[in-house]
């Protein structure tokens, strides 16, 4: 990977860009959308400073993702100021970037192998309601090359290589059961065996499983939210109705906990609708828009690499028996640690544009 430092798009001014972030509705039908895009929130609101440092081991990376434009940076989900270091390439083994960002000074700097972290004024940054995030995009094969240490991401768990600018934190300076932003369990990582696709063939069988009269989507006040839930995993529900809905609920300590950030799920007999209805989940993640997940007040944005879809213009069969006819199933699965004892709020909500559907959930949780 070369060491430079340069402009991507949107500006030629300096050496970082701010621009609104796009994507492409990716191609295909698969269970599970590949993860090339990774934000590691920051959580601490609008004030402080903050360092952490991303390591990529370049002959592994390339060895697992060949040569791909490699970008970091920090993202406020408006706004993504990114580093753009190259192509990775096999001429040396390990290259670490610090980066600083200060947001009390709104500004963000930055540093490599071969240069310091830049003194002055810094690149300015602008604030809003998001909170910043750690950001790292590559054209594919991202949650492998996490998964395996190819590109790690350190918020201060380690030690870490260069000395942190004066004044600054580790990312995360807390790391005991208050920190929200630990307990969502990374996209790139599995709980029970299951990635967010696996997590969405779950829900929809957990949930299809319950009559009518018990059923939690249904349900306004949480009384049936322990329905039919099994194992380690946890669903919540979505909800039925338009209009916000708060539920209660009680959940055993040590059980991962899996939000339905937005889910829909769908069924024809008409292989004509069903064709159009696919279309809907062959673009997911991105017929989902404004999808948040908020945990005791802590609010995530950036949830795309958690969306699954399935679609399947023939008959669904289960255990043999048909069951219903072409389905076809869209949402974001966020799966969450183990929750400390106590009570929690979840509030989570999106739209489907297509389909004029907007949801917003609040779970009332306590883990005893």
């Amino acid at each position: 990977m070369r060491n430079v430092l340069h402009a991507l798009a949107c500006s030629a001014l300096v050496s970082v860009l701010a621009c609104t972030a796009s994507a492409q509705p990716a191609p295909g039908n698969e269970a599970l959308i590949p993860i090339n895009d990774f934000v590691f929130p920051l959580g601490h609101g609008n004030s402080g400073k903050w360092y952490a440092e991303v390591t990529v081991e370049a002959n592994l990376a390339k060895q697992m993702a060949g040569k791909q434009e490699f970008r970091l940076g920090v993202d406020n989900v408006l706004s993504f100021l990114a580093i753009s270091s190259g192509k990775l390439e096999d001429d040396e083994k390990t290259n670490t970037f610090g980066l600083a960002l200060d947001l009390d000074q709104r500004t963000f700097n930055w540093r490599d192998n071969n240069t310091r972290l830049l003194s002055g004024d810094g690149v300015p940054i602008q604030l809003n309601d998001k909170p910043y995030g750690i950001r790292v995009s590559i054209d594919q094969m991202l949650g492998k090359l996490l998964k395996y240490g190819a590109i790690r991401i350190n918020y201060g768990q380690t030690p870490f290589k260069y000395p942190m600018p004066a004044g600054f934190s580790p990312w995360y300076y807390t790391r005991g059961n208050s920190d929200v932003a630990t307990w969502l369990v990374p996209v790139y990582e599995r709980i029970d065996h299951n990635d967010p696709g696996r997590l969405g063939e779950r829900f929809w069988k957990w949930s299809n499983s319950i009559p009518a009269g018990k059923s939690p989507s249904l349900d306004r006040s949480g009384q049936y939210c322990a329905e039919a839930q099994q194992g380690s995993v946890w669903f919540l529900a979505g909800a039925a109705a338009a209009d916000r809905i708060e539920r209660t609920c009680t959940v055993p300590f040590g059980t991962n906990i899996v939000v339905p950030v937005v889910a829909a799920s769908f069924s024809t007999k008409d292989p004509a609708t069903c064709k159009e209805l696919s279309k809907l989940s062959k673009n997911s993640p991105y017929t989902m828009h404004e999808a948040f997940l908020e945990i005791n007040g802590v609010r995530f944005d950036r949830l795309q690499g958690y969306a699954a879809s399935f679609s399947d213009c023939e008959d669904s069969v289960v255990e043999a028996n048909a069951t219903a006819q072409n389905s076809i199933w869209l949402g974001m699965w966020v799966p969450l640690r183990p929750l400390p004892r106590g009570e929690h709020k979840i509030t989570f909500g999106g739209l489907i544009k297509a389909m004029n559907m907007q949801r917003q959930v609040t779970y009332k949780v306590t883990v005893k």
